[in-house]
């Protein structure tokens, strides 16, 4: 049997990434702007705010390209938040288009990822994928008009991984690298140490995701797992089938706290 997908459900988890772009909010709103069903922007205690006024609301970093990047898998997304509602967001993207204009902000370009709507703080961490140049950013934030949506945005980051070693077999080292990994729900925040990954959880069930898996599974019936948590949590491990569902089969194992477990 093939299975194409692996992931990491944690009930609760406790080198060098680079910031390449940078856009906060300290000086003001700079090129930001509300382009539909949002409210003129505002910049209040050095964050943006972005006040949700009608359907599919949207914001972009510009009116054209502010930045030109070449991007690669190993750029990720690392957002500063807080907000009134739990819902989907996304980011879309573009670049320069053949003859040099701007592309605009199409479907299959963008990435979704959950907001926490407790008015508190959080560490985003969305991973689109690239593999291309990007010029513009485009934020939608939840919400639709009828329940009063904002959000209040510290920071956006640009932010670089290590490149990760070449690895041979079904083995993923975490050793100053995520190993094509990447945080997916409910990771507050992680850091790339040359020992390992550690992953800092928030909410009911932290995930740690590999969509790069590609094995025949028959005559390798266990999978090993080496880690340490700052106190006893429970892991579930699942896999998708080659027709992309996920299987009813999972591994459970429990983390104690303080030491290495196998």
């Amino acid at each position: 049997m093939r299975y194409c997908l692996l992931a990491l459900i944690y009930s609760l988890l406790c080198s060098a990434q680079t910031v390449v772009k940078r856009w906060d909010f300290q000086h003001g709103k700079g090129q930001w702007y509300a382009a539909h069903s949002c409210a003129p922007l505002e910049v209040r205690d050095g964050t943006l705010s972005v006040r949700v006024t009608g359907p599919d609301p949207f914001i972009h970093s510009s009116r054209d390209g502010d930045f030109s990047l070449d991007l690669r898998p190993g750029h990720y997304l690392r957002l500063k938040a807080r907000c009134n509602l739990a819902q989907a967001a996304e980011f879309f993207w573009t670049g320069k288009a053949e003859g040099g204009d701007d592309g605009g902000f199409t479907g299959g370009k963008e990435v979704h990822f959950r907001m926490h709507g407790d008015n508190r703080f959080h560490l985003y961490h969305i991973f689109p994928q690239w593999n291309e140049r990007v010029t513009r950013l485009r934020f939608d934030p939840p919400g639709d008009g009828t329940n009063k949506a904002e959000v209040d945005i510290a920071f956006i980051e640009i932010v670089e991984l290590p490149v990760p070693a070449a690895t041979s077999g079904p083995v993923w080292e975490f050793a100053g690298s995520l190993a094509g990994f990447v945080p997916n729900t409910y990771v507050e925040n992680f850091r790339v140490e040359p020992e390992a990954v550690v992953l800092t959880g928030y909410g009911p069930a932290a995930t740690f995701i590999n969509s790069q898996v590609d094995l025949v599974v028959d005559d390798r019936p266990w999978l090993t797992l080496d880690g340490t948590a700052s106190e006893p949590m429970a892991l579930t491990i699942m896999w998708r089938d080659d027709t992309g569902a996920y299987t009813r089969d999972r591994a459970r194992l429990w983390l104690p706290s303080g030491r290495t477990h196998h």
